[in-house]
């Protein structure tokens, strides 16, 4: 099943598609938003155009969606995929396409510039910096220890078969002077 909303951003209305959890929308739906006079005909050749850039089951899919003609298959395009195909627009509202997309399928949540800076000082800012400081040279330790651990290893494998070379050598020699 795959549920339909309708989302609004900047002033316009889009019509998503939930897919197995992640958000679409139809080659037709966004072939309208590109003002096309065949929207999914000429969405279908964008996307022919530049195949080799979509992967199938990344940016695009095909399912089968009741349509007012009854089921029918419809190409659907993911975040990625829209995204891409607003990259390939030839019209200058690609870019301004590309920000919706991200905002209304990947995510990305639009929130006012204030809002997005973190309000923190003083005291409370420097306990922080100082508590990541002290996991990051924890996470190091540990790291250089596994690292150091590891190399040990290794030495100790190269001696070994150092010393089964030598070993080699000198029973080659033994059969050598056995032979002569």
């Amino acid at each position: 099943m795959n549920a339909t909303q309708l989302i609004q951003f900047d002033g316009e209305s889009f019509e998503v598609l939930a897919v197995n959890g992640r958000k679409a929308m139809t080659a037709e739906a966004i072939g309208k938003k590109f003002g096309y006079s065949e929207p999914r005909k000429q969405v279908i050749n964008l996307l022919n155009a530049h195949k080799d850039e979509f992967e199938e089951g990344i940016d695009t899919s095909v399912i089968k969606l009741m349509t007012e003609a009854g089921t029918r298959e419809t190409v659907i395009f993911f975040d990625t995929g829209a995204y891409l195909l607003a990259m390939f627009l030839n019209k200058p509202e690609g870019k301004r396409y590309r920000k919706i997309f991200k905002h209304i399928l990947a995510g990305v949540a639009a929130a006012p510039e204030k809002a997005r800076r973190p309000y923190m000082t003083g005291e409370r800012k420097r306990a922080l910096i100082a508590t990541y400081d002290h996991f990051i040279d924890s996470e190091r330790t540990a790291e250089d220890q596994s690292r150091a651990a590891a190399q040990a290893e290794y030495i100790a494998m190269l001696k070994e078969h150092v010393a089964l070379q030598k070993e080699h050598i000198a029973l080659m020699q033994q059969s050598r002077l056995a032979a002569s």
